[in-house]
């Protein structure tokens, strides 16, 4: 009688073994995900159908009822529109160094235009621009990861107010993810390590 075990392919073998490598990252990532001590709160959007607006009109305080508050989230699907969210960031413990620092993660690596508005007083309507999207060159990242991150330093002990202006023809849908440096250094060695399993198993002859 032939062995069961000398019947499994080394296709459906693999196969097996990437699923749960798969597996394994989604659970790490949600795992740090939750372990996470800061996060965005009162998250809300404004849609703009035209594409007209600026962060001068959109923060006008007169404009702050328009803006819809998305406590689960923020999905709108396939569509042409411009999207405006707002969000609120606590600033994170000081460090050995006394500096506040976080990263701000955007998800899904898909999204064709992003501009993140913090503020600061030095800059023109007071709020320092920044841009990533998958039309930025890679180069142009903050990070070289394959999601946007955005390094925040926070000055003061208090929260701020910030801005994310979307546009993209895929999916109109976004998470955003704060992370500690070490959170971060953490989650990278974890996928890292997982990738680099994934592939040692898919390799003929493993």
């Amino acid at each position: 009688m032939d062995d069961p075990i000398k019947r499994v392919s080394l296709p459906n073998c693999c196969c097996l073994v990437a699923k749960t490598a798969l597996l394994l990252l989604c659970l790490l990532s949600c795992s740090l995900q939750a372990a996470t001590p800061w996060a965005i709160h009162d998250l809300a959007v404004l849609t703009d159908v035209q594409g007209i607006e600026t962060i001068a009109s959109v923060t006008d305080p007169l404009r702050a009822t328009e803006f819809t508050p998305k406590p689960q989230g923020f999905s709108a699907g396939y569509n042409r529109n411009v999207y405006w969210l707002r969000f609120t960031l606590h600033p994170p413990p000081q460090d050995i160094y006394g500096q506040r620092e976080a990263l701000l993660v955007i998800y899904p690596p898909f999204l064709d235009d992003l501009q993140l508005y913090i503020p600061h007083p030095d800059h023109p309507d007071g709020f320092e621009r920044r841009y990533s999207g998958d039309h930025l060159p890679f180069t142009a990242r903050e990070y070289p990861y394959r999601s946007f991150i955005h390094h925040l330093v926070f000055e003061h002990d208090e929260p701020i107010t910030a801005y994310l202006r979307l546009q993209t023809t895929s999916s109109a849908w976004v998470v955003i993810d704060v992370l500690s440096m070490a959170d971060f250094t953490q989650r990278i060695a974890g996928e890292t390590l997982l990738f680099g399993f994934f592939l040692a198993c898919c390799w003929p002859g493993f």
